[in-house]
C-alpha cells in the first residue's frame, strides 16, 4: 500500500511496513487491476508491482485503472487510455466523470451545452451527444433529449431509442406509457418496446385504467391497462359514452350495441336502441325489451306487463307461453308471465308443437308437456321401431340426419335423430308413408316389410311404388308397397311412376319403359324420352328420340303408334280442334 516518508515522498509498504517500492514519487494511488497511478517530475504514470513504470509519466492528472480503463488528462483535455498506454478515448473533453454504476463516461466541452454519453464497448467507444440526460434510471433506463425530441440511454449508455418522442412518455403503474412521435400516437411498455404503433391521431387513458386509440372519436378501440387489444378501432362506429365505462356503438352491420371497457358485448343486434340512466331500451329483431346496466339483468313487456330477469341475462324473449332468458354461461332459462321458473336444470329446451317441448339433459332427449312432464323416456338420439304408429308432429334438418317427433295413436311422444329423411305428415293424418332410418327401411302404419339386408330404400316412386338400391352394386329396382320385390336392382337409374308407367333407364344404352307389373315394355334403346303424361291432354302414348334424331310416338306396349290415334286422343281430351 502507498506510504509516504518523512519527506514526504511517497512509495510502497508491505504487510510488516518495509518499502517495497522506494519513495520516490510526489503522490501514489493504491495499486488497481495490478497498475498503480503515481506522480514523478509533476506527471502521472502508471507502474507495475516491481515499481518499473508501464506507462510512462506524460498526464497533467490520471486517476486509477476501472474496468481495463483509466481517466486521464493532457494539455487540459481529459480522455481514456487503456492498461497498454494507447488512447481509447480521444483528449477532447473539458469535463468527464463515470457514472454512478461505473458503466459509462460523460463527457462536456467548454462553449458546448451538450453532455455526451461515452459507451464503452470494444474497439472503439460509442459517442453520442445530447442537449440533456437524465442522472435518473427507472426501469434501467434514462431519458435524453436534444432539439425538442426525447429518447432512451441504457444502464450501459447506450442508445435504446433514438431521440423521436415529442413529449416525455409518463409510466403508469401498470408500466405502460402513451408514446408520441411526428407519425402520431401509440403506447409502449416498461421495456420501451412498442405495444401500439405511433400511427393515431389519440390515445388516451380512461379512468378504469384502460387507453382509448384511433384516428376517430367516434370509431375508437380500446387497450387494456397491459397493453392487450379489448375492442378493435374501427370494429365499432358512433361510439358514445355512457356512465360507468360503457359505450353504445353501430357494430359492421349497422345494428346498435352496448359494450363495456373489456370489450365485452353486454347488448347486441338492436334495431332500436336508448339509453337513460342505467337502463337501455332497445328491440332486437321486433322483439322490445330493456336492460339494467348496472347488474345486467334484462326485461321484456308481456302484456303491457314489464318482466325482469332474476339474474344477469344476455337475451330474453317470450317464447309463448314461457319467457326465455339466457345466462352469462349460455345457459337458458324459463319463466311465467308470475316470474315462476319453469324448465330447469336442462342443457336444451325446444319447443315442438303448442304444448310440446323437447327437452335435453346429459346429452339425452325426451318430449315434455308445456307443465314440465316428461312424456317420453329418454334416448340418445335413437328412436325404437314402434308397431303403434304414428302423427308427425315436426321434422327438421339436424347434421346429415333428419330429427322427427311423433305422436302414438294412445298419444304417447317418441323422438329420435336417427333418420336420414321423413316424408310429409298427409293431411295431418297418420303418416302411410315411408321412414329411411339409416340405411334401412322403418315399419310405417300400412306395416311395409323389409325389402331385404342388401337393399335400402331410394325414394317414393309414386303410385304405391318405392325405389330400392342395392347396398354393392348401387343398382336401382322397385318395391311395392307390401315389401314384393316388382322389379330386382338391374337399372342405374328409375324414375316416378306415370300413367302406370315408370322410365328406367341403363348407361350406354338408353331410356325405356316398365308397366305396373315390372315388365320392360320398351327397352332401353332410347337416348331421350318424355314420361306419359307429359303431353298436355295424352295419357296413352308419349315421344321417344332414337340416336339418328327420329322422333316416334309409342304406345303402353312400346309399339309405334299412328300419329293420328295420337292426336286424336290430345283432341278428344281437350274437346278443341286441335291437341297443339
Amino acid at each position: 500500500m502507498p506510504q509516504p516518508n518523512k519527506k514526504g515522498l511517497w512509495g510502497y509498504v508491505n504487510e510488516k511496513g518495509k518499502y517495497k517500492i522506494k519513495p520516490l514519487y510526489q503522490a501514489a494511488e493504491p495499486f488497481s487491476e495490478e497498475l498503480a497511478c503515481v506522480k514523478i517530475n509533476d506527471q502521472y504514470g502508471y507502474i507495475n508491482p516491481e515499481g518499473q513504470f508501464v506507462i510512462s509519466a506524460v498526464y497533467d492528472r490520471a486517476e486509477s485503472f476501472i474496468g481495463n480503463l483509466a481517466k486521464c488528462s493532457k494539455d487540459g483535455k481529459y480522455g481514456l487510455i487503456d492498461r497498454s498506454g494507447a488512447e481509447y478515448l480521444e483528449f477532447r473533453y473539458d469535463a468527464l466523470k463515470l457514472s454512478k454504476n461505473k458503466h459509462f463516461y460523460e463527457g462536456q466541452i467548454n462553449g458546448d451545452d451538450k453532455a455526451y454519453i461515452i459507451a464503452l464497448s470494444p474497439g472503439e467507444p460509442a459517442v453520442n451527444a445530447f442537449d440533456e440526460v437524465s442522472d435518473i434510471f427507472s426501469n434501467g433506463f434514462a431519458y435524453v433529449k436534444s432539439d425538442g425530441v426525447y429518447g432512451y440511454i441504457d444502464s450501459d449508455g447506450k442508445v435504446v431509442v433514438r431521440p423521436t418522442y415529442l413529449e416525455l412518455p409518463q409510466f403508469t403503474t401498470d408500466r405502460v406509457a402513451v408514446s408520441h412521435t411526428s407519425g402520431g400516437y401509440g403506447l409502449i411498455d416498461a421495456s420501451l418496446k412498442n405495444i401500439l404503433p405511433e400511427q393515431y391521431a389519440f390515445v388516451t387513458r380512461t379512468d378504469g385504467g384502460s387507453y382509448h386509440y384511433g384516428n376517430s372519436p367516434d370509431a375508437f378501440g380500446i387497450l387494456s391497462a397491459e397493453g392487450a387489444i379489448l375492442v378493435k378501432e374501427g370494429a365499432y362506429r358512433d361510439i358514445k359514452a355512457i356512465d360507468g365505462a360503457l359505450y353504445q356503438a353501430l357494430d359492421q352491420q349497422g345494428k346498435r350495441c352496448v359494450f363495456n371497457e373489456q370489450g365485452k358485448i353486454l347488448l347486441a343486434d338492436c334495431d332500436e336502441l336508448t339509453v337513460a340512466g342505467n337502463v337501455a331500451t332497445y328491440k332486437v329483431k321486433g322483439n322490445p325489451g330493456k336492460m339494467n346496466l348496472s347488474d345486467g339483468r334484462m326485461a321484456i313487456t308481456v302484456k303491457g306487463k314489464e318482466i325482469w330477469s332474476p339474474g344477469k341475462a344476455t337475451k330474453i324473449l317470450f317464447e309463448q307461453p314461457f319467457i326465455l332468458w339466457v345466462d352469462e354461461q349460455g345457459n337458458e332459462h324459463r319463466m311465467t308471465e308470475s316470474g315462476k321458473a319453469v324448465f330447469e336444470g336442462y342443457s336444451k329446451v325446444q319447443l315442438l308443437s303448442k304444448g310440446y317441448y323437447a327437452v335435453e339433459k346429459d346429452n339425452r332427449q325426451a318430449v315434455a308437456d308445456a307443465s314440465g312432464n316428461i312424456l317420453t323416456d329418454w334416448v340418445n338420439g335413437i328412436l325404437p321401431l314402434l308397431d303403434d304408429y304414428v302423427q308427425l308432429v315436426k321434422s327438421y334438418g339436424y347434421g346429415n340426419y333428419t330429427c322427427a317427433i311423433f305422436r302414438t295413436s294412445t298419444g304417447k311422444m317418441i323422438t329420435g335423430y336417427d333418420f336420414k329423411w321423413v316424408d310429409p305428415p298427409q293431411n295431418n293424418g297418420l303418416i302411410p308413408v315411408t321412414l329411411i332410418r339409416g340405411d334401412k327401411l322403418g315399419r310405417t302404419q300400412k306395416q311395409l316389410k323389409m325389402a331385404g339386408d342388401s337393399f335400402y330404400i331410394a325414394g317414393d316412386l309414386s303410385e304405391g311404388f318405392y325405389a330400392i338400391t342395392d347396398a354393392k352394386t348401387k343398382k336401382m329396382g322397385v318395391m311395392k308397397e307390401d315389401g314384393k320385390i316388382l322389379v330386382k336392382p338391374k337399372y342405374d337409374e328409375v324414375d316416378d311412376f306415370h300413367c302406370g308407367m315408370c322410365r328406367v333407364w341403363i348407361a350406354e344404352k338408353g331410356n325405356g319403359f316398365i308397366n305396373t307389373t315390372g315388365t320392360l315394355v320398351v327397352p332401353c334403346q332410347y337416348p331421350q324420352v318424355l314420361n306419359f303424361g307429359d303431353i298436355e291432354g295424352i295419357k296413352s302414348y308419349t315421344q321417344v328420340w332414337d340416336y339418328w334424331g327420329q322422333t316416334y310416338y309409342i304406345d303402353k306396349k312400346g309399339k309405334v303408334a299412328d300419329p293420328n290415334k295420337v292426336i286424336r286422343e290430345g283432341y278428344n281430351s281437350q274437346q278443341q280442334n286441335s291437341w297443339y
